[in-house]
């Protein structure tokens, strides 16, 4: 460059150190420099503002990147509060469900031994809520006598990793006798027994009705077979759903050729008399006659009374021989 400008270096064989142009090459220098030094400034301060452009527009996306977070983590929070809200609400209709149904539930888990008990399993069992259940007797709750049972029965199901349904009766610390019917079922992970989990359904009311039921059915079954009178179980359209054998030795006829009969097939009513199941107490007396295997027809008093099972039973009397004496008097009155 020095060259071009004609200012370079001139080498003399007969004196190599002379230099010419000193001044003019000085000159030259400092303003080749001097102009490299504000060229490079000017790069630096260029690329400075970029790069405080760039940092500005980073801080702004960042700005917007933050309140746009913000704004979704605010959505994502109250999202999730209406959820808890949602789940808390179902918790407690869960509950009170439970607490209605007298239906708790329970679960187990075999790695860590964790037993999970719901407040309503608790209030089957008349124990205190706060009670640690690795505290609770299990087989003095169940009952010594039923232990056995009930542990071969969770054995199986553990083993099998099937299920099981069963019904027991247990007294309670409380001293109250439960019927509880237990449903559980295994809880896999692969081929791996996990867990069980089932629920607890305190049934007492219903095997006490179930119980009263069935005593109040024998004791009906009973007065119903033992009793003198012709008696018939008949349903609203007045077909004949039972008969004690009574009415045999009324008719002479086997009973259950009277079965899923109507009723007007075996009495004939007189005045037109119907049943009326709006009534649940016993009519006035309504006669009616019946034909026996003889050929005879008989004179009989019908009472009938409904029941709360939509059932009617009609109970019969034979008065031909009391009205045919009611008669006789008045017919020898007339010849005198």
């Amino acid at each position: 460059m020095l060259e071009f400008y004609n200012v370079g270096l001139f080498i003399n064989e007969d004196n190599p150190s002379h230099l010419l142009n000193v001044t003019r090459r000085s000159i030259f220098a400092y303003f080749f420099v001097a102009g490299s030094c504000y060229l490079l400034k000017h790069l630096v301060d260029r690329y400075n503002c970029e790069n405080q452009n760039l940092i500005e527009q980073l801080d702004a996306q960042n700005l917007f990147i933050q309140e746009q977070a913000e704004a979704k983590l605010q959505e994502a929070n109250y999202q999730l509060k209406l959820k808890v809200e949602e789940l808390r609400k179902r918790e407690q209709m869960l509950k009170l469900s439970q607490e209605i149904a007298k239906v708790g539930s329970w679960e187990f888990s075999v790695n860590d031994r964790f037993t999970f008990w719901s407040e309503e399993m608790f209030n089957i069992f008349d124990i205190d809520t706060n009670t640690e259940l690795s505290l609770i007797d299990y087989k003095n709750l169940i009952g010594n006598d039923k232990w056995s049972g009930f542990y071969q029965v969770s054995k199986e199901l553990i083993l099998k990793k099937g299920e099981f349904a069963l019904v027991i009766n247990i007294n309670t610390p409380l001293g109250y006798s439960k019927w509880i019917k237990v449903y559980a079922f295994s809880i896999k992970e692969g081929d791996q027994l996990a867990g069980v989990r089932g629920i607890c359904h305190d049934i007492t009311q219903a095997k006490e009705s179930e119980l009263l039921l069935k005593a109040s059915e024998n004791k009906y079954r009973g007065l119903f077979e033992q009793s003198f009178y012709p008696i018939l179980l008949i349903n609203p359209e007045g077909t004949i759903l039972d008969a004690n054998n009574s009415l045999s030795l009324l008719t002479k006829i086997n009973k259950d050729e009277y079965l899923l009969k109507n009723i007007n097939t075996l009495i004939t009513f007189f005045e037109g008399k119907k049943f009326d199941f709006s009534k649940s107490s016993y009519t006035e007396e309504t006669l009616g006659e019946i034909q026996a295997n003889t050929g005879e027809k008989l004179l009989v008093e019908i009472n009938w009374k409904v029941m709360p099972s939509e059932r009617v039973i009609v109970t019969l009397r034979d008065v031909t021989q009391i009205k045919a004496a009611q008669k006789t008097p008045n017919r020898k009155r007339g010849a005198l």
